[in-house]
């Protein structure tokens, strides 16, 4: 996902907004999707 506010525009494919976190071992990688809480809107007039 990106930093940026400007590409928070909701849910993608239904995937709630969050983030990707990654740990690298040696033999393997491991991988958890963090969901913020909380569903972004777009701002009003836009």
């Amino acid at each position: 996902g990106a930093v940026c506010g400007m590409w928070w525009r909701g849910s993608w494919h239904g995937t709630p907004e969050g983030f990707l976190v990654l740990t690298l071992y040696p033999d393997r990688v491991e991988s958890e999707y963090v969901s913020y809480g909380w569903q972004s809107r777009r701002p009003a007039g836009r």
